[in-house]
């Protein structure tokens, strides 16, 4: 199993239980692959971020990361995916990472951490930035995030 693979499949849950109640719909983005002979996967280009998908408050497209310690490393951000959050956000769609740490599980929006990304160094305590869920999932907090911001907007 690669890393994260395991968060990664926890968020999926949360999907199912999110499609089947009526409030969303998530859809996991996969990175172009090529497999080898002896059964070995080349990534042939730089992945989207993880999900994307549709809430009623609006289009969300988020990254599951995973770290050690209570400490998120900027560097684990790829630029193509900083891109696609940009690009996402110009749309209207709320972009964040969902993080899982020694201190929870959190929700880092992309506007809160994205001036500090593009000087490229360093790392952020997650507790300070993200926005913690538990059993029901990122949903709730996403969604009044995004109805927030909206209305914050004008």
């Amino acid at each position: 199993m690669r890393k994260g693979e395991k968060w990664e499949r926890v968020l999926e849950g949360y999907h199912k239980v999110y499609e089947s109640n009526g409030l969303a719909v998530i859809f996991r983005a996969h990175p172009g692959v090529r497999m080898l002979l002896d059964t070995r996967i080349i990534y042939e280009e730089a992945g989207p971020p993880d999900f994307f998908g549709f809430l009623p408050a609006g289009a969300v497209i988020f990254d599951a990361k995973e770290v050690q310690g209570s400490r998120f490393p900027y560097k684990n951000l790829k630029k193509h995916q900083a891109k696609a959050f940009a690009q996402a956000e110009k749309y209207g769609a709320f972009a964040f990472l969902a993080i899982r740490c020694a201190d929870g599980d959190f929700v880092v929006p992309w506007a809160e951490m994205r001036d500090m990304w593009a000087i490229g160094k360093g790392s952020f305590q997650v507790e300070a930035l993200g926005h913690r869920f538990d059993l029901d999932g990122w949903y709730h907090i996403a969604t009044s995030l995004q109805l927030l911001r909206r209305y914050s907007d004008g």
